[in-house]
């Protein structure tokens, strides 16, 4: 896994810890941060952690 696939966890990841921040002083935005902050972290580990890529385009190809 190289540095650059983990950039948008890494960014995920800030964006949660500053809507925890940010829910101290405008609690509205902080629960819209956070919601973004688990949206982007959940796809990157649905696209990444899931079926492999390779054995869906397989599949698709009709090669299995």
């Amino acid at each position: 896994m190289t540095q650059q696939t983990l950039y948008p966890v890494l960014i995920g990841l800030f964006d949660l810890g500053f809507a925890g921040l940010l829910l101290l002083i405008a609690p509205v935005l902080g629960v819209m941060m956070g919601a973004i902050g688990m949206l982007v972290v959940g796809t990157y580990l649905v696209q990444h952690i899931g079926v492999s890529h390779t054995e869906s385009a397989s599949r698709i190809a009709g090669d299995v």
